[in-house]
């Protein structure tokens, strides 16, 4: 096949490739989020205050008060509800108490330090110390270790040596060159 040929099957491809596209794209609906309520207006100092300490459950790895996808379908009711829970007068540890009863332990952004959980918390510290006690007593060892003397007299023969130091003098004459 020639390269015009080729050239040509190529851009055809390509030009129906995008009418099939712009096709498509007129019977796909957009999608319409101003169904949902805009929660950036629900994020005011004391949502948000409650917000960090709820882990949004969207996916995203962040907190209801710190979401900022478009249209979450988690951390936008969660503000409402905290919102509401404020102007009926609940506490923010009464809140966070809800979601977990709803949600589970899953709810909170950062889990208590109670039971194994404790372990998470000082398992970086305690290591950090095992570890410089293993270092302190690596070099406290290689310290009281004796150095070996470096011989200086050698038991090799004459000859033998005479021969080694001709070879080492051979090499470096061509590594000069």
């Amino acid at each position: 096949m020639t390269r015009r040929i080729f050239a040509t099957r190529i851009g055809a491809g390509f030009v129906a490739g995008l009418a099939a596209a712009q096709v498509a794209s007129e019977k796909i609906p957009s999608a319409d989020v101003t169904n949902e309520p805009i929660s950036a207006d629900l994020v005011t100092p004391d949502v948000k205050r409650v917000g960090v300490r709820l882990r949004c459950l969207c996916g995203c790895a962040m907190t209801v008060g710190e979401c900022n996808m478009v249209g979450c379908h988690y951390a936008s009711p969660a503000r409402i509800q905290i919102a509401e829970m404020q102007k009926a007068g609940m506490s923010d540890d009464a809140i966070v108490e809800a979601f977990v009863k709803k949600e589970g332990i899953r709810a909170l952004a950062a889990p208590p330090a109670t039971g194994f959980n404790w372990f998470g918390y000082s398992a970086p510290y305690i290591l950090a110390v095992l570890g410089a006690g293993f270092v302190a007593l690596f070099i406290k060892r290689m310290k009281r270790r004796p150095q070996t003397p470096i011989p200086t007299d050698t038991n090799a023969e004459p000859a033998v040596l005479s021969k080694y130091e001709a070879e080492a003098a051979k090499d470096i004459a061509e590594l000069e060159d």
